[in-house]
């Protein structure tokens, strides 16, 4: 039995493959449009990351004003440490620790507003 060997491909060919296949699929009726479901699945999701942010709990949880919910997530800002340096390193666990803090403070900054 011969097994099937895929040709390898570029990202390119990939990318092209799949947006005919996406064209082809759309000529054949197979979706016209989004489903009703999937457009509240979205808005679900959209309403659940809004909620996240400290703003706008700040605004519906505690019902500040908007100019308090600016000056509360401001002072937050400010707040939060700076982030750091691993330059002149040459240590790989302190290069890791300074990458890893400081992907957690871009995150963090993000739930902010």
């Amino acid at each position: 039995m011969n097994e099937y060997q895929p040709t390898p491909q570029t990202p390119e060919e990939v990318d092209a493959g799949l947006r005919d296949a996406m064209r082809q699929a759309k000529k054949d009726g197979v979706f016209d449009e989004p489903s009703k479901p999937m457009d509240d699945v979205i808005d679900r999701l959209v309403e659940k990351y809004k909620s996240q942010k400290l703003w706008n709990m700040v605004r519906n949880e505690l019902e500040y004003s908007i100019d308090c919910c600016d000056e509360i997530v401001d002072l937050v800002e400010k707040w939060l440490p700076k982030e750091q340096s691993a330059a002149g390193s040459q240590n790989a666990y302190v290069e890791c620790s300074v990458e890893g803090f400081n992907d957690c403070l871009t995150k963090i900054k993000g739930k902010l507003r």
